[in-house]
This record gives C-alpha cells, structure tokens and sequence, in this order.
C-alpha cells in the first residue's frame, strides 16, 4: 500500500431475511443516485457505497455511522421478517491497489470504480 492511499471502512450486515428491492429502488431513485446491479442496488454518495441485497444483507462501504443507521430504517420499512438481532461484519479496505485481494479481515481493490 503506498503512502497517498487511506484505509476505509467497510461494514455488512444481515438485517431480515428479504428486502424488496423494486419498492427501494423507486423510493431512492429520486433523491439518490443508484443502480441494480445483478440483482443488487448499489446506493452511491460522495466515495462511499451501500450495496442492497435481496435476500437481507447490506454492506457498507465507507459510510458513516449515521448514514448507515438512516438507510437501516428505511431497509426495514421495506423488509420481510427482520431479525431481532442482527448479524454484523467488520473490515477494512483500500482503493487502487496493485491487485484485488483479500488479507485477513482487510480488502485491498485495485480500482476505485463499483460497476
């Protein structure tokens, strides 16, 4: 890792067992720039990502603790059967690295574009 390049956070979490992500996509897409990708929503603002996943789980890239909890309440406005206790994950990651990799619980990317 060289010298300009910082470490970011990187968080996922298992919220319900679905989020439907049409009625997200909708709801966001006028306020926030989005896309589906496979399936997903990617949610972008300003070098920080959320990723949306049918099936329950988020994963936050660079995202404040307050983003994070924001989109939390309105993913579970929109979820079916969430959990009483969810499940979270924590790690680190770097942008433009030499290669895409992961060391422990820290991921090195080589680019710094999601798509």
């Amino acid at each position: 890792m060289s010298e300009n390049q910082s470490i970011k956070n990187c968080v996922a979490y298992c919220l319900a067992q679905s989020f439907d992500i049409s009625a997200l996509a909708k709801l966001l897409s006028d306020s926030t720039l989005i896309r589906i990708i496979k399936g997903a929503l990617l949610i972008e603002d300003n070098q920080s990502w959320s990723i949306v996943f049918a099936y329950g789980a988020v994963v936050h890239w660079n995202v404040s603790s307050e983003q994070q909890a924001k989109l939390h309440q309105l993913l579970l406005d929109h979820a079916e059967n969430p959990l009483t206790s969810p499940e979270e994950d924590h790690f680190t990651f770097t942008l433009d690295c030499p290669s895409t990799r992961i060391i422990e619980d820290h991921i090195e990317i080589e680019s710094s574009d999601p798509s």
